[in-house]
């Protein structure tokens, strides 16, 4: 399951999962501050297991770099993001958000199983998505028709 997800979002982000700039040698990493964010992603009224969700950044969110927020929803169509720890979050701003769900079959599918979605809400470029990361605790679901 990881190395679909890993190949999944490799897939849907051509600027990396994470970027984070300016940590060499015994520098100490400062990250951006980044608030939880939770969500259900259903279609046609059934929760999408296994959907991968992308938060692209609208601005630059660090100097020189971008991050981007995912997270893998479970069988309940419940997905929970992650920017720089697991589960952390995202920062605060406003996001282009990108859908890919995998067609049932095994975990481990080589190549990368057919988007159920059929890109519609994949493409990073012309996004049909998008949401608000607001300090402190967000709650954002999707319901694709």
């Amino acid at each position: 399951m990881r190395r679909l997800l890993f190949r999944a979002a490799t897939v849907l982000s051509l600027t990396g999962l994470t970027a984070i700039v300016g940590c060499s040698g015994d520098q100490e990493v400062d990250l951006m501050p980044v608030h939880p964010v939770v969500g259900v992603l259903t279609y046609q009224g059934d929760p999408m297991s296994r959907a991968v969700i992308i938060y692209h950044p609208e601005s630059k969110s660090v100097v020189g770099g971008t991050v981007t927020a995912r997270g893998v929803a479970d069988e309940n169509g419940r997905y929970q993001l992650t920017s720089f720890t697991k589960d952390d979050g995202a920062p605060a701003g406003n996001y282009k958000v990108t859908i890919y769900w995998p067609e049932p079959g095994p975990e481990e599918a080589d190549p990368l199983p057919p988007d159920r979605l059929k890109g519609v809400y994949a493409k990073e470029k012309t996004p049909k998505l998008d949401a608000e990361v607001s300090e402190g605790e967000n709650t954002i679901d999707f319901k694709l028709p």
